[in-house]
């Protein structure tokens, strides 16, 4: 079992706390997505998916990222690796 110091387990739940408040996952950021970006775009203004799911078929490839925030869910579609659509809201 790995023991920290008092000062390390305040410094590691201080990051904790700043990095989950600091969620890229907002309405403001959500409008940023257009039709046509890449998933890496998109990762860049929303961060990473908290779930990812792709499917394939005749050449085609579709992936779907969900992002989860508190009550909201909002998911960004793409094909071929761009953009179709975006759906969901927030609460």
């Amino acid at each position: 079992m790995i023991r920290l110091s008092r000062p390390s387990f305040i410094l590691i739940g201080g990051t904790v706390l700043f990095l989950c408040a600091c969620s890229r996952v907002t309405s403001q950021n959500f409008d940023k997505i257009k039709v046509g970006m890449t998933s890496d775009q998109v990762k860049v203004i929303l961060g990473q998916p908290n779930d990812s799911k792709t499917q394939g078929a005749l050449g085609l490839s579709s992936t779907t990222f969900t992002y989860k925030k508190g009550s909201s869910e909002v998911t960004v579609v793409f094909l071929n690796d761009k953009v179709m659509a975006k759906n969901g809201e927030f609460k």
